[in-house]
């Protein structure tokens, strides 16, 4: 079921407490019991593990600084970085390719 499909079932399945529409225990209990798993299959949607794109742009210091500094802490957390590169828009300034690949 989609992100879209569980809201609406969420918001189709209702709040309980003193709002809810059941005069007896057993429906409300059903009830309850189907929001419970939706709630836990949109949770589970959107707890998946997900990439990050970092871009320091601008003129002036410290583009560099930042970068490497998120580069060693992510490092000392233990996660993983794919690729980490540094160019320049003017042949002047350097090679033009990544400094760094870990």
């Amino acid at each position: 079921m989609s992100n879209s499909n569980l809201d609406q079932t969420a918001a189709e399945l209702g709040m309980g407490g003193k709002l809810a529409p059941e005069k007896d225990d057993a429906g409300y209990r059903k009830r309850m019991e189907r929001r419970q798993q939706v709630q836990r299959q949109r949770v589970e949607e959107r707890n998946k593990e997900k990439g990050l794109i970092l871009v320091f742009t601008g003129h002036g210091k410290g583009k560099t600084t930042a970068g490497l500094g998120l580069v060693l802490r992510t490092l000392g957390h233990g996660d993983l970085i794919t690729e980490c590169g540094w160019s320049r828009a003017t042949p002047q300034h350097g090679a033009g390719g990544p400094a760094v690949q870990a």
